[in-house]
């Protein structure tokens, strides 16, 4: 199997008082021909004032193209907003190399906004793999959830299982308002986020945030339709919507995969870090995928809440640290990270997390949880042999080149668990 997964980093803190935008993380690759990638962009974002924006933007330089752009502004000027764009496109004959970019300017001249903890991940579809964008900005006026963006998948080769990618940046043309979005999946409500803004849109202007998150199907054989859905939470808060992206990845079609969620809200005051979501699996010495996030609330407004991935008990991509406009779940923060791992062979943890502050007195609240790893790259000395490629088609080559087609390096197993692809001989 080709390798599937490649990426770029800088975690450290970058700050800039310039309006115009400066690179944080950059990755180049040349395309193979005819075929589509996505882009997966994180990083903790941290306006210096509370009156000033932060912008933040994914773009193809090559192409000259916006992939996504962000105007993030804080409630507390202290807070780290951990924030997520996801990106798909399409690529034709000798599509020649291309440069991603990861950019971040300060909305006001003369003051400092900070920039850390970026990851750019770009993973090659494959072909049971799909995914529509749309940057066009969309006015939703109505209470009612409201169809922005929509996906259907192919036929699924096998019984199996989608992670299905989604994200948008959205607004509202009202001051403190909260716009919702939902992932609707085959009629039924995958996630559903809703967040209170600081500051009305205005064209050119204004607070325009970022909404990500992942969710794993349950076995599936048919075609499935994912809509993208937006509401207003009132007749004159119109939300804004716009750089609308759905991925869906058929996970049986990489090396491996294991993943848990914990959609239900889960409360803590402890003031320690709680697990909400979790998976232990045995690495190969290769490159991973890593995934992890969640949407949380505060039981206090203006009283910040934390959240964070660890790997191997190693934190990744920092610890955000957000206040909320208002209390209560009614008004979410998200986190997540995403990165391209190189781990070591053995048993590796991977955790999403949350916390209160040490010294609050609020009540956290943490929903739509979730851990996704991929393992992207084939094992030294397995190759792909004859016969079609896919799972459980992948023929153990040993070094002086023979292939035994009787041994298959992964099978189409699940574990008991349900929600981890099983390396085993066949």
């Amino acid at each position: 199997m080709a390798i599937r997964g490649f990426g770029a980093s800088s975690t450290g803190e970058s700050s800039s008082t310039s309006t115009s935008y400066a690179t944080k993380t950059t990755y180049t690759f040349t395309p193979d021909d005819n075929t589509s990638y996505v882009y997966i962009a994180t990083f903790l974002a941290q306006p210096s004032i509370t009156t000033v924006y932060e912008l933040v933007r994914l773009r193809n330089s090559t192409s000259g193209t916006t992939l996504s752009e962000l105007r993030l502004r804080n409630k507390a000027s202290t807070d780290y907003m951990s924030r997520a764009i996801i990106w798909g496109e399409t690529f034709g004959t000798s599509p020649g190399s291309q440069t991603i970019d990861l950019d971040y300017a300060s909305g006001t001249g003369g003051t400092a906004v900070r920039i850390k903890e970026a990851y750019i991940t770009v993973i090659k579809l494959g072909a049971n793999d799909s995914f529509t964008v749309d940057a066009t900005r969309e006015i939703v006026a109505t209470t009612t959830e409201t169809t922005v963006t929509t996906l259907t998948t192919g036929t699924p080769p096998a019984t199996g299982k989608y992670a299905i990618l989604t994200a948008a940046a959205f607004d509202t043309e009202a001051t403190s308002s909260a716009p919702r979005i939902y992932v609707d999946i085959g009629g039924t409500n995958a996630r559903v986020f809703i967040h209170d803004m600081n500051a009305a849109y205005t064209a050119g202007s204004g607070e325009v945030d970022a909404y990500a998150s992942v969710y794993v199907t349950g076995d599936v054989s048919t075609a499935q339709t994912i809509d993208l859905q937006a509401a207003s939470n009132g007749a004159t808060n119109d939300t804004g919507i716009a750089y609308k992206c759905i991925v869906a990845l058929w996970l049986d079609d990489f090396e491996y995969w294991i993943n848990d969620a914990d959609d239900a809200r889960t409360t803590d005051s402890s003031e320690s870090f709680i697990t909400k979501s979790t998976v232990t699996f045995t690495a190969e010495a290769v490159d991973h995928i890593i995934m992890a996030g969640n949407f949380r609330d505060s039981s206090v407004t203006g009283t910040s809440v934390l959240g964070r991935m660890q790997v191997a008990g190693a934190t990744i991509g920092g610890e955000s640290l957000e206040q909320p406009n208002t209390s209560g779940s009614g008004n979410q923060m998200m986190h997540m990270t995403c990165y391209l791992a190189s781990l070591s062979a053995g048993s590796t943890t991977v955790t999403s997390q949350f916390s209160t502050p040490v010294s609050t007195t609020n009540t956290a609240g943490c929903e739509d949880s979730f851990v996704l790893v991929i393992q992207v790259e084939a094992v030294a000395g397995a190759t792909v042999g004859p016969g079609p490629q896919g799972p459980g088609n992948e023929f153990v080559a040993f070094p002086d080149g023979t292939i035994d087609p009787t041994l298959h390096k992964i099978s189409n197993g699940i574990s008991a668990n349900d929600n981890e692809r099983i390396r085993e001989a066949a």
